[in-house]
C-alpha cells in the first residue's frame, strides 16, 4: 500500500514562507505519540526546544485539512486509531485539523487531557491570530464545512 509522505507538505511550507520572506518552524517528530511519557520526554529534549519556542510565538498557521481516510492511509495509524483517538466515535469525524478530529458542526472530538498529538496544546494553537488550511479534493467538503463552522479558519 502506498501513502504520501509529509515531505510534500514540508516543501509547501518552505515555498510559502519564502514567497512572503517569512520564517517557519516545523516540529521534527511524529504527529502522534501514544505513550504519554515518551511524548512529554520528547517535548523536553533540547533538539525540540527551539521548534516549540518558535511555534509558541507564531502569528500564522498553515495546516492541511484531513479526513479519517488520511489516517487510514497510513498503516501504523490505521491499526492504532483507537489508541491515537481514545474515546472518540470515529464515525462522527468530519475532518482533522492541527492533527485533531472534529465533527461536522466544528466541535473537537478529542478529550484534551488525553490528546496524543505531538504538538502545541490545542488551546495555544487556537490563539494564533491567522489560520489557513489547504483543501485539495472535493471529497473533503465535509471537513471544510466542519472547519468553517468551528471557526478554525477565516471565512
Amino acid at each position: 500500500m502506498k501513502y504520501r509522505s509529509s515531505s510534500g507538505s514540508m516543501r509547501m511550507v518552505q515555498k510559502a514562507a519564502s514567497s512572503y520572506d517569512a520564517g517557519y518552524t516545523t516540529i521534527p517528530g511524529p504527529l502522534y505519540i501514544v505513550n504519554d511519557q515518551v511524548r512529554q520526554g520528547l517535548i523536553q529534549e533540547l533538539s525540540m526546544t527551539e521548534a516549540f519556542e518558535n511555534a509558541a510565538q507564531m502569528d500564522m498557521l498553515l495546516s492541511g485539512l484531513g479526513t479519517i481516510e488520511s489516517i487510514n492511509a497510513i498503516p501504523a495509524w490505521r491499526s492504532a486509531k483507537e489508541a491515537i483517538f481514545p474515546g472518540v466515535d470515529l464515525d462522527q469525524v468530519a475532518g482533522m485539523v492541527f492533527g485533531r478530529p472534529y465533527d461536522i458542526n466544528g466541535n473537537f472530538l478529542i478529550d484534551q487531557s488525553n490528546d496524543k498529538t505531538f504538538s502545541l496544546p490545542l488551546e495555544q494553537i487556537l490563539q494564533v491570530p491567522r489560520h489557513f488550511a489547504v483543501v485539495q479534493r472535493r471529497s473533503k467538503a465535509s471537513a471544510a464545512l466542519g472547519a468553517l463552522r468551528g471557526a478554525f479558519l477565516p471565512t
